[in-house]
Formats: structure tokens, sequence, C-alpha cells
């Protein structure tokens, strides 16, 4: 065996289709190897570093499956146990062999000194060829960590293999890689620390780092979820019409220009999650509550917050958009607020999809015109979303769900095939449980950015403040 090499690595090897891509994305959170993979077809040992920042704290082999385990084992026990570095003699002697090409580049990272992480399917029995390849992998003499895993959800010959691996292999991790989560990657890495003792050091600081970086994301999320609604409250779409019989027909188009730029920029977020959870494709089918249209009647059914919630919102909102509640005073004077300032207040007419907007008409009346081939002039009819419409909430909820089902999605989980995603509808609608100082907190942010004059210094640390918000229901809800 080589000398291991200065960042920890590690080999993936098993029998063909036994999940070691699927291993392999998950690690590394590239779904690009799960869904472009077919089962079986991995021919070269391929090496996928994790980074951080741009900086390499680990790799991972992924190798083809054994397909000669009988004759490999035979050679090394004859050979192997006289050889320093039995991997690299074995390259050397059958490279030119074409029978031996995948134990060939399994070898290749194992003759470097990476250590073996070995994968099972508890829910098959242990053949004869398993345990040859047991016996190959300890007489290479490099350290040997056994996963454990069950394609189909079955455990029954878990006993077998654990009798199996126990004897051989320094550790032994149970793992489903179509399932785990970020903690349970942690907890896979924390139980190959004592590897080697070289690498006890770097992998801690890895953890650490992947750690610091998991955080980073929450709070990058939480961000994203602040500027999703300031885009929302900046929205704005205007339509001219020349007679004021067209008044109504213009007044249901700009509406449905503003829904659709709605739907634009929930899409736009959810690609932007998509990207810092570093899955490249939303590929999978999910409940109603997120994957419905975000008007239809159901959605606001189901989502949002109560009335007495949103009036609370709405009346800070509209107190500070009138100037009466200064954004420093923390909706101190809500009281007067309810009863002088609610420039929005009193949030009851807004709870349906049908007022989700606000609708104006500018001053603005005179014949219209034709200037190279464009209209100027006529009335106009404008809408944006309105400060106090359910709509802002609703899509706090979709956000944070949609925000988890990226969190808890596992990477190797990313074939073609839509797969369902589950969620507990009773607590789909995340605002309905806010406290009273978190609807404020939203309440002054709308405020800040729906009112005319602006302060950046107030709307930033309002905005940092819901970011703080979002951050920790986000956390709440990975728990």
């Amino acid at each position: 065996m080589e000398d291991s090499p200065n960042i920890p690595t590690f080999c993936i090897v098993g029998q063909p289709n036994q999940g070691k891509t699927t291993l392999m994305a998950t690690l590394t959170e590239d779904d690009k190897l799960a869904r472009n993979e077919i089962p079986g077809t991995t021919k070269v040992a391929t090496e996928y570093p994790v980074k951080i920042d741009g900086r390499k704290v680990m790799v991972f082999w992924d190798t083809p499956g054994f397909e000669n385990s009988a004759e490999v084992q035979r050679w090394f026990e004859l050979e192997g146990k006289v050889r320093k570095n039995p991997a690299a003699d074995f390259i050397s002697e059958f490279k030119e062999n074409g029978q031996f090409s995948s134990e060939c580049e399994i070898f290749k990272p194992v003759a470097a000194g990476a250590a073996l992480v070995y994968i099972v399917d508890a829910s098959q029995r242990v053949r004869t060829a398993d345990k040859q390849q047991v016996d190959i992998l300890r007489l290479c003499g490099n350290p040997r960590i056994a996963v454990i895993y069950s394609k189909d959800g079955k455990n029954q010959h878990l006993d077998a293999w654990r009798s199996l691996l126990d004897q051989d292999f320094n550790i032994r991790h149970e793992f489903n890689a179509h399932h785990a989560n970020f903690t349970d990657r942690l907890e896979l890495l924390r139980a190959i620390q004592v590897t080697r003792p070289e690498w006890k050091d770097s992998i801690a600081m890895a953890i650490k780092a992947l750690e610091a970086d998991w955080k980073k994301r929450q709070g990058e999320a939480a961000g994203q979820m602040v500027s999703l609604i300031k885009r929302l409250l900046d929205l704005k779409k205007t339509k001219t019409f020349d007679l004021e019989e067209d008044r109504e027909e213009t007044s249901k188009a700009v509406l449905e220009d503003l829904q659709s730029a709605v739907r634009k920029e929930e899409k736009k977020f959810r690609k932007r999650i998509r990207a810092i959870f570093k899955h490249t494709k939303d590929h999978w089918t999910m409940p109603a509550a997120l994957s419905d249209d975000l008007f239809s009647e159901e959605v606001w059914n189901l989502l949002g917050m109560t009335k007495t919630q949103l009036t609370m919102v709405s009346t800070v909102a509209g107190a500070i958009i009138g100037g009466i509640i200064d954004a420093h005073t923390g909706g101190a004077s809500f009281g007067i607020g309810t009863l002088i300032g609610g420039a929005i207040g009193g949030a009851t007419g807004y709870l349906g999809a049908g007022r989700f907007a606000q609708l104006s008409y500018p001053d603005q009346s005179f014949v219209p015109v034709w200037l190279r081939g464009r209209q100027v002039g006529g009335a106009k009819a404008s809408a944006r979303v309105h400060p106090k419409s359910k709509l802002i909430g609703i899509l706090i909820d979709r956000s944070l769900l949609y925000t988890e089902q990226m969190v808890r999605r596992a990477h190797g989980r990313e074939g073609e095939e839509k797969i369902e995603i589950s969620i507990d509808l009773e607590k789909s609608a995340l605002t309905r449980s806010w406290s009273k100082s978190e609807h404020k907190q939203l309440g002054r942010f709308i405020g800040q950015v729906a009112k005319k004059k602006t302060n950046s210094r107030d709307l930033n640390t309002e905005r940092a403040k819901l970011k703080r918000v979002l951050s920790a229901k986000l956390k709440l809800l990975l728990k």
C-alpha cells in the first residue's frame, strides 16, 4: 500500500449496480452524476473533489464494479501477502489484459493510498463474489469502510452483511444515499474520521468548513426570500387605453400581466434556491401546495396568514407608508396606527386571490397621438402587488417549503422519473405560526419597501431583521 495522500481520499468500490455512483452524487452534491449515469456503465475511475470556496477539502473516486472477483482473489491470495503495494503491482501485471480492465481501474486510487469505501445492498443476500471482494480489499492493506444501504427499503439480509463486514472492516456505517440529508452526510464523515490518524484533523477541518458553508447557504436562501418580497412590491405593470369603455378590459389585461410577472419572480427564486443547494434541475413532482398555480383557490385557502394576522401586518406596513410609525419605534405605536394610520390597514378584503393587486388610473386623459409608431398619451391603467395582500404570506410559505425540499433532497436521488415529494399539509401555512413580533417585522419591511420615499438605511435595517426571522424559521423547519 502506498503512503496516504495529504488530502483525505476515498475510493468507492462494490459490485456493479450497487449504488456507487448514487453514493458519489450524494456525498459530492453532484446530481448530474445520478441523472446522467446508466446503472452499470462506469468504466473508468473518476475523481470527484469536494470543494469549499474553491478549495479542495476531500476527494472521492467513483469506480467500475468488480467483474472477475474469483480470479483477482486468487492472485491476491498468492501475491498480495508478499507485496508492499499489491494494488499497484496488480495494475502493472494486468494493465494490458482486457479481462481485468475494471479491476485495474478500481485499483488506481487504491494504489495511490485512498481509503476504501465498500458499498453493499442489505436487501440482497451475501454471495460468494461478495466474500471474495471483501477478501481482496482486506489484502490491499488500505483502511476500509463498509457502507450498508437498501435499494428497495428492505433490510432482510442486514445481519448477514454485518457479520461478514465486521470481520475485515475498520468501520461499518448504515447510510442510504437515496434519502440522506446534510446531517446524514456529516455523520458518515465523522464515522470515517478515524480511518487514518493523519487524516483526522483534515477531516475535522472539512466537516467544520462544510458546516460553515451550510449555514452560509441557509442565510443566502433567507436573503433570497427577502429579495423576492421586495421584487414583488417593486413590480408595476401599465397599459394605455383610448376610450372609457376600454377601461375594464385594459384593467383585466394589466392584472393578468402582473400575475404573470409574479409567477416569473417565483420561478426565478426557485432557480436561485436550486443553485444555492446545488441542484441543477427541478424534475420531480410536488404536492399541490407547491405545484399548483400560485393564484389558485386551493393554494390561497391552504397557505398564508389568517385574517387577524394579515390585518396586523397590513396595519403596521400601512402606518409606515403613511409616516405614522417610524421604523425605529419597532411598532410601539401600533395601537395608534390601527386607529389613524392604516393607509392599507384592515386587510379583510384582501384574503382572496382576486384582490392581490392595487389598481390605479393615473390622471392622464388627453387625446392619444402616435409618434413614430408608438402611442403617446391616453388614459392608463396601472397595477402593483398590494402591500396588504395575502399573496406575500403565501409566497413566504411556498418559498420556505420549496427550500426545505431542496435541502432534504438527496443529490443521488436524481433519476429522470418523476418522484412525489410529500409534506405535512396541516403544517404548510408556516406564517400562521409566527409570533406577533414576527408579523410586525414583516409589516415594517413591507412598509419600508412600499413607501414613496424610502430611507435606504431604514430599509436595510428592516431587511436584515426580516432575514434573521426567515433564517430562524428555515433552521427550525430543517431540524
